[in-house]
């Protein structure tokens, strides 16, 4: 949690899973984090390739 890095402009969705948590919710100020959370609360896994 404290050592996490993924760029938002490099994020792939599929279109299903993000219809199914309600998309970003505007009223949140970090909606990238806010909608990484709410994917993996729905089972979702995320992969990060770094190449530095």
């Amino acid at each position: 949690m404290h050592n996490f890095v993924l760029y938002a402009p490099t994020q792939m969705h599929n279109l299903k899973d993000l219809l199914e948590i309600g998309g970003f919710d505007p009223n949140v100020k970090i909606e990238d984090w806010d909608l990484w959370l709410r994917l993996t609360k729905k089972g979702k896994k995320y992969y990060v390739y770094q190449n530095f």
